[in-house]
This record gives structure tokens, sequence and C-alpha cells, in this order.
């Protein structure tokens, strides 16, 4: 579901889900209401920026986002070879 924030721009809700034809990325809230990154799928491990994450994750591995608030609507995924690609975000 993607809402509108108060500035009007698009904003997305937990959990967010990130994928193209080799990454997928969760965004979400653990079971203590905290916000993680998770490696769901993808070449080996990479690194995942985004507004408000940057984590180092190897496939099946997640990190806590003890910082962020909403999961942002676009994240860059960067592998071991140095390949990066953009993927956006869906709730």
């Amino acid at each position: 579901m993607l809402r509108l924030a108060a500035d009007d721009g698009p904003e997305l809700s937990f959990p967010a889900r990130y994928q193209d034809d080799v990454w997928t990325v969760i965004i979400g809230l653990g079971a203590d209401g905290e916000p993680y990154c998770a490696l769901e799928a993808g070449s080996g491990p990479a690194t995942v920026r985004g507004e408000g994450v940057e984590v180092s994750l190897s496939v099946g591995a997640e990190a806590a986002l003890s910082d962020l608030y909403t999961p942002p609507l676009e994240l860059i995924v960067t592998d071991a070879k140095g390949v990066t690609r953009t993927l956006t975000g869906q709730s």
C-alpha cells in the first residue's frame, strides 16, 4: 500500500519488499517492534543502502535498523563484484 506523507510525497509502510530478477530485500518490523532489513534472495553477500539503511548482509541474514521510522522508497544493492542495482519498494 502506498500512502501519502504529510508533505504529499509517497511513503511506504512496514513490511516493504524490494525485488528484481536477482535480489529480494525485506524491511519489516520484528516481534519486538524494531525495524530490520533481511536479504531473502540474491547472488551472494551484498551491501544494502537507502535513506536510514546501510548494512552488509549475506543471503538469508537480517540486521536491525534501530533508527528507521519508515521504509525508504528505494534501496541500492551492491554485490561483492561491485554491481549495483536500484530496487523500488512495495508495501
